[in-house]
């Protein structure tokens, strides 16, 4: 060990949903359903501090809008934001 924090980030195709051939097809510019909505065959991506799940692409956005918003809110002119900490 060191003493600093390990990190591990993981991208992961969801077993029955996902395929690494339909994600391949999504990579091409053929004009493919796959290749036309990317975002549906992309592996999420996990990322771990310490062993520990801290994110994932898929299922964040409500987590991190709840976050942001009041911060938003509270500013009479909100136009650059900085998150700190976590």
């Amino acid at each position: 060990t060191t003493k600093y924090q390990r990190v591990d980030v993981y991208d992961v195709l969801r077993p029955g949903v996902q395929s690494l051939e339909l994600f391949k097809k999504s990579l091409l510019n053929d004009g493919s359903y796959e290749s036309t909505h990317p975002d549906l065959f992309a592996p999420d991506r996990i990322v771990f501090l310490d062993g520990v799940l801290q994110s994932r692409r898929s299922g964040d956005a409500a987590y991190h809008e709840s976050l942001v918003q009041p911060a938003l809110f509270a500013h009479s002119n909100p136009r650059r934001v900085a998150i700190i900490g976590g």
